[in-house]
């Protein structure tokens, strides 16, 4: 749509994933926040899920959607966002055509609750940032190490795409608050 941004996760030159959002007024999440990042779509291509097996064992068991969702905080973060919103199943556009309600369902409104979304008002969810995940003692103890490097992969992720959507977008001089997000997003998308 009009004034979205997407994230897309190539293997070998073919798309499999896309993470489409929008820089937006917090109260539109009734949240307490100039601004913040909704994310509209997080989606799987058609048949690429062998495809998607293969990118997450070459991503250090991390998910395609789980990078793009970890690139959109590196961008969230470049722009000082506090939040997120995932959009659940209800809210989407599309899911007036969808004949099988329950697997849209599972994929948005079970995709967010299990990164740690907060339902909001409206079939929204909040994800505040950072995202920091269940603490590593309540997970289990022979899961740890996986689960650290894992985390040590996203962070590196955030920190390289937060790096590149400032050298890219953000023109020097720009301020970077929170306040700006949306004149910022503004200019990345010229």
């Amino acid at each position: 749509g009009e004034g979205d941004l997407t994230l897309v996760f190539e293997a070998d030159h073919v798309e499999i994933y896309t993470l489409s959002f929008t820089i937006a007024p917090g109260y539109i999440g009734r949240l307490d926040a100039a601004h913040a990042l909704y994310i509209a779509r997080v989606q799987g291509k058609d048949k690429g899920l062998d495809r998607i097996r293969e990118a997450t064992k070459g991503c250090n068991d991390v998910s395609p959607a789980m990078m793009l969702l970890a690139a959109a905080e590196g961008i969230a973060k470049a722009l000082d966002l506090g939040d997120m919103v995932g959009i659940g199943a209800s809210a989407q556009v599309s899911a007036v055509k969808v004949t099988t309600p329950e697997k849209f369902v599972r994929a948005y409104d079970e995709f967010w609750t299990s990164v740690g979304g907060v339902r909001l008002a409206r079939n929204m969810y909040r994800l505040k940032l950072p995202m920091l995940g269940k603490p590593i003692l309540e997970i289990k103890r022979d899961h740890r190490s996986r689960t650290q490097r894992k985390r040590r992969f996203k962070q590196g992720v955030k920190d390289e795409v937060g790096k590149a959507f400032r050298d890219a977008a953000l023109r020097p001089g720009t301020s970077r608050s929170s306040s700006d997000a949306a004149e910022i997003a503004a200019t990345a998308r010229s």
